[in-house]
């Protein structure tokens, strides 16, 4: 978690902005409602969140095209540019620590994720 903060703080976001916006990506929209779940927050808890990302033109909220009832979380290009970097950060993270790795281990690990 403590990578993940380190690139939600790169980005100028909070660690809930960063998450929000992962998922957002993730789904290609999300209700306000399944990001509360998903954080383990209330959606009324996000609602500063959610605003901060809009002001940073991140994310916003658009009408829900399958229920006009509720709400999207969908990420702008810019947002999603942010997730995109700390995914390619990420994974270079990993790659640097499975070079540690003893090869027999590294093998197993593709292996387990080729299933």
């Amino acid at each position: 978690m403590h990578a993940v903060a380190a690139i939600a703080r790169d980005a100028g976001l909070s660690l809930d902005g960063y998450l929000v916006l992962h998922e957002a990506v993730a789904a290609g929209g999300i209700r306000p409602t399944v990001l509360g779940r998903l954080l383990g927050r209330s959606s009324g808890s996000l609602t500063p969140v959610l605003d901060r990302l809009a002001e940073l033109d991140l994310a916003h909220r658009v009408t829900n095209p399958e229920d006009r009832r509720s709400s999207l979380v969908m990420a702008t290009d810019a947002g999603t540019a942010i997730v995109v970097a700390a995914r390619e950060k990420q994974v270079a993270a990993v790659r640097l620590i499975a070079q540690g790795l003893p090869a027999d281990v590294r093998q197993a690990l593709v292996a387990d994720d080729e299933d």
